[in-house]
């Protein structure tokens, strides 16, 4: 079995098992989410952050599509 990275520990922290919700706010949740992708990218090295500039340094991350599909959007984001 493959270890779990980041964004689905903090989505496995902030679910309720018995209730089968979430403990904290959309906003909170969603806020999480993207932080722990960002964190899971600086440790792959698909992304750098410096001076709160991000510049992307690969492609695809390998961790997974959702964070490939993170990496595509900052890329579009930094053609503009």
């Amino acid at each position: 079995m493959r270890e779990l990275n980041i964004a689905e520990k903090f989505l496995q922290i902030v679910h309720h098992n018995k209730k089968a919700k979430y403990i904290v706010s959309e906003e909170l949740r969603y806020m999480g989410l993207i932080g722990s992708i960002l964190y899971d990218l600086l440790n792959v090295e698909a992304i750098s952050i410096e001076q709160s500039t991000i510049t992307l340094k690969k492609k695809l991350s390998e961790v997974s599509k959702t964070h490939d599909m993170v990496l595509e959007l900052l890329s579009e984001i930094n053609k503009d």
